[in-house]
């Protein structure tokens, strides 16, 4: 599955990612209003100490896309912990650097 991650920031402040992905065609939920306030609701109830709360979600229907909106954390991921990523902010932000500067081929 093809995600395209974005960097959100507010007063130049790195404050979550945006992360947009296609539905999958085995994907049972669907792409309405109604699915799109249960899953926020959802998601507000979600608290778990390694994982980054969901602070916005959007379906879109029309493009056969949704997007959610977890939190960027300084402390890292469950992943970063497993791995032990010293840093794993800067980690995430060379990374979406590279991939902003990378030309894309079009198909």
């Amino acid at each position: 599955m093809r995600k395209n991650w974005f960097v959100v920031q507010q007063n130049g402040e790195v404050d979550q990612l945006m992360v947009m992905s296609p539905r999958s065609e085995s994907c049972l939920i669907p792409l309405t209003v109604p699915m799109k306030k249960a899953l926020k609701g959802l998601f507000l109830l979600l608290h778990h100490p390694y994982l980054q709360p969901i602070t916005n979600v959007d379906l879109m229907p029309e493009q056969n896309h949704s997007v959610m909106m977890p939190g960027l954390s300084g402390k890292g991921s469950r992943k970063d912990k497993i791995y032990r990523v010293r840093r794993p902010l800067l980690v995430w932000l060379r990374l979406l650097r590279s991939c902003a500067t990378k030309p894309r081929a079009h198909s």
